[in-house]
């Protein structure tokens, strides 16, 4: 997704949802300037033509990103709920 924080500046986020079986859905916002600083509008190229050496890393850290929402996020569930 393309934003412009400033009428000069454009900014992209990449939107990932995923879902499992034990913990609802979840959305993540990730700012494609944490991932590849200097090299966001590449990387979008990249992205949309779904090649190249920066798709193939996203495609890396994808699943590595998700693990450790779902590792965060299942810290948070309670083991037993009591009523």
């Amino acid at each position: 997704m393309e934003t412009r924080p400033t009428l000069t500046t454009k900014a992209y986020t990449i939107i990932l949802t995923y879902q499992t079986r034990d913990i609802p859905s979840a959305t993540l916002h990730i700012p494609v300037s944490e991932l590849y600083p200097g090299k966001e509008e590449d990387f979008v190229k990249q992205y949309k033509a779904k090649k190249g050496p920066l798709y193939a890393d996203w495609r890396k850290k994808r699943p590595e990103i998700i693990r450790k929402d779902l590792e965060r996020r299942r810290k948070t569930v309670p083991e037993r709920i009591t009523i």
